[in-house]
C-alpha cells in the first residue's frame, strides 16, 4: 500500500512528524513520498497560499507523481485537503483530482453534530460528478457530543455504503481499527476525503 498527500498547507503549525504526509508514510512504512508533494506554511488553501509565494500547482504533475508512486501497490490511498470542494489548485478540487485517477472515495469525518449534512452534502456532490463512496469512516472528535455515537446509525438509514466508526486513539491504534475498512477496497486508487476538516 503507498498513501500520498498531493498538496498540504499550515505546515508552520506542526513539526514535520505532525505533517499529514509525514504521517501517512509513516503509517504504511513507505520509502516513498515520505511527505506531500508540495507543502505551505500558512493554513490557507492551498492556491491561496501557492499565490502568496509564486507558486505554481499542476494537478497534472501529481498526476503524475502519483502514477509513479502507485508502481508495484496494491493500494493506494490519496487524500485530500480541506473537504471535497476545497480547492486544491486555482482550477481544481478534490473531484477533479477524483475523476482523473478513477478513483473512489473513503469519506473522513468527525463524529459530532453537524456531520449528517456534512456528509450527506458530500456524497450528493460526488454522486453528481459520477464518482463513488466506498465507504465512511466516522472518527471520534476530541469533544464528543450528544450526537455522537449516534450518527452512524442516522448514516446507515440514508447511505448504502458500510459506515465505519473509528475511536479516538493513538496513530498505531488507528492503523489496527483502519483494517476494518481494507477489505472494502480494492487496488483502484482511492481518494481519502474529509467531509470537514478533523
Amino acid at each position: 500500500m503507498v498513501a500520498i498527500k498531493p498538496v498540504e498547507s499550515g505546515c508552520d503549525l506542526l513539526t514535520p512528524e505532525e505533517r499529514d504526509g509525514s504521517r501517512l508514510a509513516a503509517a504504511t512504512g513507505q520509502s516513498a513520498p515520505h511527505e506531500a508533494l508540495q507543502s505551505f506554511g500558512p493554513a490557507v488553501a492551498p492556491p491561496v497560499a501557492a499565490r502568496a509565494v509564486s507558486v505554481e500547482l499542476s494537478l497534472e504533475s501529481w498526476l503524475e507523481a502519483i502514477r509513479d508512486h502507485a508502481h508495484g501497490a496494491d493500494l493506494v490511498l490519496v487524500e485530500g485537503a480541506g473537504g471535497l470542494l476545497s480547492p486544491l489548485t486555482d482550477t481544481a478540487d478534490t473531484r477533479d483530482l477524483v475523476r482523473s485517477l478513477g478513483a473512489e472515495v473513503l469519506l473522513v469525518a468527525a463524529d459530532r453534530l453537524g456531520v449528517l449534512n456534512q456528509v450527506l452534502l458530500t456524497v450528493e456532490a460526488l454522486d453528481r460528478s459520477g464518482a463513488g463512496v466506498v465507504a465512511v469512516v466516522l472518527s471520534a472528535p476530541r469533544e464528543p457530543d450528544a450526537s455522537t455515537g449516534r450518527n452512524q446509525e442516522e448514516l446507515e438509514r440514508r447511505l448504502a455504503v458500510p459506515i465505519v466508526p473509528l475511536p479516538r486513539c493513538s496513530e498505531a491504534e488507528a492503523a489496527g481499527h483502519l483494517r476494518n475498512v481494507l477489505p472494502l477496497l480494492s487496488a483502484r486508487p482511492r481518494c481519502a476525503s474529509e467531509a470537514e476538516p478533523l
